[in-house]
């Protein structure tokens, strides 16, 4: 399986020993792709840095033990205006970059994102469903 770990999902993963984590770890442990768009490893830094900064230096590092994919703007940018339906429009990123890495999980915290439930065969999930369904 291919998963797109959000933003958030990420953050509470460094930060906090939660679902978030167990969500990466049974993802490693079972050989599922870990995947994240460029604007994801964006937000993740300067969130980190704004309000956890004495957990800042650790994204990169958690990136490279994860083997999360980084997907590039380039690959998804183009894509992003097809899914205006999505209510927040900073979310629209994360169907184009799922679907152009054909991604079958997207794992979220966001409301906006998770009252989708499903799109064009990606299912969209929140870190408790997630551990059920890995």
């Amino acid at each position: 399986m291919r998963v797109l770990i959000d933003s958030n999902v990420l953050v509470s993963a460094i930060v906090f020993d939660a679902n978030e984590l167990k969500v990466i770890f049974d993802c490693m442990r079972k050989g599922h792709a870990l995947v994240i768009s460029e604007h994801i490893e964006e937000e993740v830094l300067r969130t980190m840095l704004s309000k956890f900064p004495e957990h800042a230096k650790m994204l990169h590092e958690f990136l490279d033990l994860g083997s999360f994919e980084t997907v590039s703007k380039v690959k998804y940018l183009a894509d992003i205006g097809k899914h205006d339906f999505v209510r927040d429009k900073h979310d629209r990123h994360l169907l184009a970059c799922a679907i152009n890495a054909k991604c079958t999980i997207i794992v979220t915290g966001d409301k906006d994102m998770l009252v989708l439930k499903s799109y064009q065969g990606v299912e969209i999930i929140n870190a408790k469903e997630a551990i059920k369904s890995l």
